[in-house]
């Protein structure tokens, strides 16, 4: 098992592709994908391009960007997930450990269920 740890599959060149693209990566194991979008408008639009795979969005509770987030949770297909860290900022989920630790460990949850 691959995972496509930081993957553009929203980039029109790509996305036309889509089907090639999820084909290929099977024939080459690679199972999972985290899908990074660079379009923050377009950004939960990725829920259509993710589904029917689990889904974890994280954000902080004062992070100009938690309404992308929360567009994109009301997209989503289940499973899916929704953390917001309390009293954080976007940039606080960088590198402030009372912010990354609550971030981190639902990651290893999430992963550890559904990889």
């Amino acid at each position: 098992m691959y995972v496509d740890s930081h993957c553009h599959l929203d980039f029109p060149e790509l996305a036309k592709n889509l089907p090639d693209i999820l084909s290929r990566m099977a024939q080459n194991q690679v199972s999972h994908a985290l899908v990074v979008s660079v379009n923050l408008p377009n950004w939960p639009g990725l829920m259509e391009l993710v589904a029917p795979r689990p889904v974890l969005l994280i954000a902080g509770e004062r992070a100009e960007t938690l309404k992308f987030s929360q567009a994109a949770y009301a997209k989503a297909q289940q499973p899916k997930e929704l953390l917001v860290i309390p009293g954080a900022s976007h940039f606080d989920l960088y590198d402030k450990p009372e912010y990354v630790t609550p971030a981190v460990d639902k990651l290893a949850e999430f992963f550890g269920e559904h990889l």
